[in-house]
């Protein structure tokens, strides 16, 4: 066995290479995902919400439900249907803009509105994609 020759100043490792940069890689990768937190590009994005008062309305032959909105989040027209019993109601919104507080809108989905029916909100980010339910209501006709 050969006698083993002392450490001089010549002798640096490769480790301290590899520390600063694998120290640079986990700043960067740091860095990258707090700016997309803060920027807002859709990494951590909520699901859209409102928060709606129903009335409904019998006197003028048929029953008729009038939803204004109170507080909404995220939610636009084109993209935000009413459905009742499962069934798709045409026109309720515009499909022009957003849903914001202070909207109100009436329908009676063509007559087809019976005291026991479920009105169902239901926004989607395009066809064939992902639903979400925003919220529902049982038509009591009080």
């Amino acid at each position: 066995m050969s006698p083993r020759r002392p450490l001089t100043d010549e002798d640096d490792g490769l480790s301290p290479v590899v520390g600063v940069v694998l120290l640079v890689g986990i700043v960067v990768s740091a860095m990258s995902l707090i700016l997309f937190a803060v920027s807002g590009y859709g990494v951590f994005e909520s699901e859209p919400s409102a928060d709606l008062v129903y009335y409904e309305d019998s006197t003028g032959g048929g029953l008729e439900v009038t939803i204004a909105v109170s507080e909404a989040d995220r939610l636009s027209e084109g993209n935000t249907r009413v459905q009742v019993d499962g069934e798709r109601c045409d026109d309720v919104w515009d499909g022009s803009g957003e849903v914001e507080p202070g909207d109100v809108v009436t329908f009676d989905c063509g007559g087809g509105i019976d005291e026991g029916d479920t009105v169902q909100i239901v926004w989607s980010d395009g066809p064939g994609s992902h639903e979400t339910l925003i919220d529902t209501y049982d038509v009591r006709d009080d």
